[in-house]
């Protein structure tokens, strides 16, 4: 009974009292990296209703350090691990206090990472502890992991655009619109378009060469996500660029075609559109700030006048105030409303 071993002792004294032994064994015994949300923390919850001072105690003494092993010890393997770190830290941070709650993020981040770092671009079950950790309620920042998983799918897009593009879409959801935006303007669009501009000025008949070109351009509409679309105006070029090289193909307009070679695709990398966007949001934040904010206008200085003019001007009523005791119209706004 929780109640019952949780209890202090009569005659008073609860607050200075150890824990009793068998809520101790109990927590002992208890397997954070199985059950976080299980048996221990029902103890905890309940010694710390009936004796906070006592729950601290074990708390420090035995919570927090069972929660930092099983962080430090998942390794990924679903026979071993039941529990990931992202599950353990949303379950235990708001009982924790903010030192033991940092320390318990800073591990729970440091071991997703190296887990991210010994698995492919193609392992699916990675992107989804990425993207548990980025749907969770308030995520924390988790810039250490995007630096690990961007550069590794950088590597990644060598291949076959298909297949490539393909292993991207494994990482929607997991990766922010700013890194995945970055990988395709960096990486993988240029070689698309490569390949695209290749495809049409080959040799060969022009229904077959168009009927490629087809191909290509839908692989790569289709596995762009509407929202990158939408905002990423570098990815969009590079659709609208693959666009203008079908018409050109279909019109035999070599000229334009020619016009319309992409650069090689080592001028661009991910690296490279990461450092400019993050230099242009450095600069946009910095002219915000330096903008000056607008005095707020005096109301006292505006008359009624100014008010009923300005209103009769927007809504397109003609304003003709009269004298006390003149007639007006129905489309007239006199002094008196």
């Amino acid at each position: 009974d929780c109640r019952a071993v949780g209890r202090a002792p009569r005659g008073g004294g609860g607050a200075n009292q150890p824990p009793p032994p068998p809520l101790r064994r109990a927590l002992h015994s208890w397997n954070a990296a199985k059950d976080p949300d299980g048996p221990g923390l029902q103890l905890y919850d309940t010694l710390e209703a009936l004796d906070p001072p006592a729950a601290r105690r074990l708390r420090a003494e035995i919570v927090e350090p069972a929660l930092l092993r099983a962080a430090s010890a998942w390794t990924g393997d679903e026979g071993k691990d039941a529990v990931p770190p992202h599950r353990l830290f949303l379950v235990w941070r708001n009982k924790l206090p903010r030192m033991a709650r940092a320390e318990l993020l800073s591990t729970c981040l440091k071991t997703t990472r190296k887990y991210l770092r010994h698995r492919t671009p193609r392992d699916a079950r990675a992107a989804a502890h990425l993207r548990a950790w980025r749907e969770s309620p308030d995520p924390p920042d988790l810039a250490p992991l995007y630096a690990v998983v961007g550069p590794a799918l950088a590597r990644a897009t060598r291949g076959p655009v298909a297949a490539v593009l393909q292993v991207l879409e494994t990482w929607v959801g997991a990766l922010p619109p700013l890194h995945l935006g970055c990988l395709l303007a960096g990486e993988v669009l240029p070689r698309w378009a490569r390949e695209l501009h290749a495809s049409l000025v080959r040799p060969g008949g022009s229904a077959a060469r168009l009927r490629k070109g087809g191909e290509l351009y839908l692989v790569a509409r289709r596995s762009v996500p509407a929202n990158i679309l939408q905002e990423d105006a570098l990815v969009a070029k590079f659709l609208q660029a693959g666009l203008l090289m079908l018409r050109a193909a279909a019109e035999e307009d070599a000229d334009s075609l020619a016009a319309l070679r992409p650069p090689r695709p080592e001028a661009s990398s991910y690296a490279i559109v990461l450092a400019q966007r993050r230099q242009e949001g450095a600069r946009k934040c910095f002219a915000a700030e330096q903008r000056p904010v607008p005095a707020p206008a005096d109301k006292a200085s505006v008359s009624f006048r100014e008010v009923v003019e300005r209103l009769a001007t927007d809504h397109g009523v003609e304003f003709c105030p009269q004298e006390a005791g003149g007639g007006g119209g129905a489309e007239r706004l006199s002094t008196t409303g």
